[in-house]
């Protein structure tokens, strides 16, 4: 793997000229302006499709069985998907649905 120092978009995506980017699963503890970043800095050079996903399970509740999640940060990913013109899948939320009803454990 090559040092990567200024700029890790560069490297881990630019460099690669991938079609289609994948973005999923994180939090950057609601940072969606760190998303909108790497999105425009990746139009910015090459043109792949683009799409995003939430995290997949949040946080344990203090019961041991409650799914816990920030609806605020997916709500801001739905509207940076609308901004930016990318397709954003709440993976999460479908995670969890299957959790409940599968009656499985958070674990």
């Amino acid at each position: 793997m090559k040092k990567l120092k200024n700029n890790l978009v560069q490297g881990y995506v630019i460099d690669f000229k991938p079609d289609l980017l994948i973005i999923g699963g994180i939090s950057n503890n609601g940072n969606v302006d760190a998303i909108r970043n790497v999105i425009l800095q990746v139009r910015q050079k090459i043109n792949p499709e683009i799409i995003f996903m939430n995290e997949i399970f949040g946080k344990m509740g203090k019961k041991g069985n409650e799914f816990l999640y920030n609806k605020t940060y997916t709500n801001n990913l739905q509207q940076l998907a609308q901004q930016t013109r990318i397709e954003f899948f709440d993976i999460g939320s479908h995670w969890r649905k299957y959790l409940i009803s599968a009656n499985k454990p958070y674990q």
